[in-house]
C-alpha cells in the first residue's frame, strides 16, 4: 500500500456491530487505483484485485469511488480553478465516462486545486494525496467533516450478549 501506514482497523463500538475503518490516504489511493490502474492487457484493474491490495472488499472500493465523485461539483471546482489561474486545467480533464472516469476527473481537479492553493500559500505542501490534504485542511480550519459512512447498526439482543465488548 503505497504511502499508507496501515490499511485499516476494526472498531468495536459498544452496542453496535464491529466495523472496519480506513485512513483517508488508503481511500484516496484505492480510488486512484480504480480510476487509473490498468492490467497487463490495458484493461482497468478489477475491484477485487484493488480491494485485495488495500485489505478491503471490491464493493468497498466501489463505494469509496462513488463517494469521491459525489464530494463536490467537479465541473464547478474546475471552473474555479480556471478563474484562479487562466492556465486552466490539465488537458486530461474533460467529460468522463462512467464512475471510474468520474473519479479520475475528480482526482485530477482536486490535484489542480491543491496545486493552486499551495502556490498561494493557503495549503501547505505535503506528501499525502491532494484529496487528503484538502479535506484535512477543511476539517482543521472550518470543522467540516466528510464522513465515509454512517455508524454500524445496533446489535441484536442475542448478538449483544455474545459480543466481546458487551452492551
Amino acid at each position: 500500500m503505497q504511502g499508507c501506514s496501515v490499511a485499516g482497523w476494526t472498531v468495536y463500538p459498544p452496542g453496535r456491530y464491529p466495523c472496519r475503518r480506513f485512513d483517508l490516504d488508503v481511500v484516496a489511493n484505492a480510488v486512484a487505483s480504480n480510476a487509473f490502474a490498468r492490467d497487463v492487457e490495458g484493461r482497468p484493474q478489477s475491484l477485487v484485485s484493488i480491494g485485495g491490495h488495500y485489505a478491503c472488499s471490491g464493493r468497498t472500493v466501489s463505494r469509496w469511488t462513488r463517494w469521491v465523485v459525489e464530494l463536490t461539483d467537479v465541473e464547478s471546482l474546475a471552473r474555479d480553478c480556471i478563474r484562479i489561474d487562466p492556465e486552466g486545467m490539465p488537458a486530461a480533464v474533460g467529460h468522463a465516462l462512467g464512475i471510474r472516469g468520474g473519479a479520475g476527473q475528480a482526482l485530477a481537479v482536486f490535484d489542480r486545486f491543491a496545486d493552486l492553493l499551495e502556490k498561494r500559500g493557503v495549503l501547505p505542501r505535503g506528501e499525502q494525496p491532494s484529496l487528503v490534504r484538502i479535506l484535512d485542511d477543511q476539517r482543521v480550519r472550518h470543522g467540516v467533516r466528510f464522513p465515509l459512512r454512517n455508524l454500524s447498526p445496533p446489535l441484536s439482543l442475542g448478538a449483544a450478549d455474545t459480543a466481546p465488548h458487551g452492551r
